[in-house]
């Protein structure tokens, strides 16, 4: 994957009793190649590619209004002041990385984060201009026979008494009228209220021999699938001209590994529909039990779970 586009990060820490910290994170995040600087004043610091931390809220705020990047670093000493509009703040500065902070200015910056890569694959967030290649996709029947549309109501969305509901992910199918300039603007309701909001999500798939977009791959949160323990979701799709290639099982098995080692997920639910069944089986090596019949008299759905911490020997 690319190198960080994050280069600089800029201490502005005042509290006295956080410096030994502040010290130690910078010396770290130079062994990781980061450029790091302490206690700059604002203007002397080139703004493309540098992100503050900053435990003063008025500088955050003002950080904030002039559209840079920030961390607020919260501790014993600034509990009482007010960061409000914020983004991102940061407790513990020994958890913190070159990969958190470049996460971090990608987000600012509208950049997509970069998933993971396979041998043939590369996960990566979805962004508006994946719409065109999605509507060709989607208008394969043999896509949507087991799929709901990618493309949610696009005035769901809107409605902010929905918004803790979109949140889990509720789902919907392409409704006729469908084009790609909606979907655009669709993609830009979930990177705010799905990517921004949880950090995962469904993502898109990319062929890195052609650089193709190919598919979707991710999660979603159901909350009426209780069965299954409130587990989020593992979807997938593949262009019907990329399938029967094993691409399907090689990117949900790295999916389900950045699943258990970096969102630290417990387990997983996999809806079933009809002969697919057979298929997942063979992507999670029959590991999955089954877990509950949903009642949809349009498609018979079977729910099944894994736990990620489980594995065979």
């Amino acid at each position: 994957m690319s190198a960080y586009f994050v280069k600089c990060v800029v201490f502005d820490v005042e509290d006295v009793h956080e410096k030994t910290h502040v010290l130690q994170l910078c010396q770290h995040l130079k062994r990781e190649g980061l450029e790091v600087r302490v206690d700059d004043l604002l203007q002397t610091v080139e703004s493309e590619g540098s992100i503050w931390v900053s435990d003063n809220a008025m500088h955050v705020r003002e950080l904030c209004r002039q559209q840079k990047p920030v961390v607020a670093y919260l501790h014993c000493g600034n509990r009482d002041s007010d960061f409000a509009g914020v983004l991102y703040a940061a407790e513990q500065l020994e958890e913190l990385s070159a990969d958190y902070f470049d996460k971090v200015y990608r987000r600012y910056k509208k950049i997509p984060w970069e998933i993971l890569e396979t041998s043939r694959c590369l996960v990566r967030e979805t962004v508006p201009e994946d719409a065109e290649a999605f509507a060709r996709i989607y208008s394969d029947p043999e896509i949507t026979r087991y799929t709901d549309g990618f493309c949610q109501q696009i005035e769901h969305l809107e409605n902010e008494n929905c918004r803790d509901e979109d949140r889990r992910g509720r789902g919907g199918r392409i409704q006729s009228g469908y084009d790609a300039s909606s979907e655009r603007e669709y993609i830009k309701k979930y990177i705010e209220k799905i990517y921004e909001f949880y950090g995962y999500g469904v993502w898109t798939v990319i062929l890195k021999a052609t650089g193709e977009v190919i598919g979707r791959v991710g999660f979603q949160n159901f909350a009426e699938q209780s069965d299954a323990n409130g587990f989020p979701q593992l979807g997938y799709m593949i262009a019907t001209e990329y399938q029967r290639q094993g691409l399907a099982q090689e990117i949900c098995i790295a999916v389900l590994d950045y699943a258990r080692e970096e969102l630290f997920f417990e387990g997983v639910q996999v809806v079933i529909v009809g002969e697919q069944t057979t298929r997942m089986m063979i992507i999670f090596d029959d590991e999955i039990p089954e877990i509950a019949q949903l009642n949809d008299v349009r498609k018979p759905r079977i729910v099944f779970r894994r736990n990620l911490y489980v594995r065979k020997v």
